[in-house]
C-alpha cells in the first residue's frame, strides 16, 4: 500500500492481490477443517459457509454504500472483504497447523 501513494487504481490492486491470498488461505483451511467431519456435521458447516459468505458479501456492501459515488467506496468495500476473508480463514485454521 505504501508505493500505492494515495493511487486508488494502484490500492485496489494491491487489496486484490491479498484478497486472492487469503481467499485460497480461506479455502485451503476450510476444506482441511471440515475433511474429517461426519457428513451430518460437515452439511452444517457447508450450510453455515454459504450464509456467510452471503452475509460477508452483503456486509461489505452495505459499508461500501456509505461512500456513494467516490472512489473511496471501492476501498471502503476492498478492506472491509479482505479483513472478513483474512478473519475467517482464521477460524478455521487447524490449530496443528500453526
Amino acid at each position: 500500500m505504501k508505493t500505492a501513494e494515495g493511487a486508488t487504481v494502484s490500492m485496489r490492486a494491491c487489496y486484490a492481490d491479498e484478497i486472492d491470498s487469503q481467499d485460497k488461505r480461506l479455502n485451503a483451511n476450510y476444506k482441511a477443517y471440515i475433511s474429517l467431519m461426519s457428513s451430518d456435521i460437515k452439511k452444517k458447516f457447508v450450510n453455515a459457509q454459504r450464509a456467510w459468505v452471503k452475509f460477508r458479501d452483503e456486509n461489505c456492501e452495505a459499508f461500501q454504500s456509505q461512500e456513494p459515488g467516490g472512489t473511496l467506496s471501492l476501498i471502503v468495500g476492498d478492506s472491509c472483504y479482505l479483513k472478513m476473508t483474512a478473519e475467517r480463514a482464521n477460524d478455521f485454521q487447524r490449530k496443528d497447523s500453526k
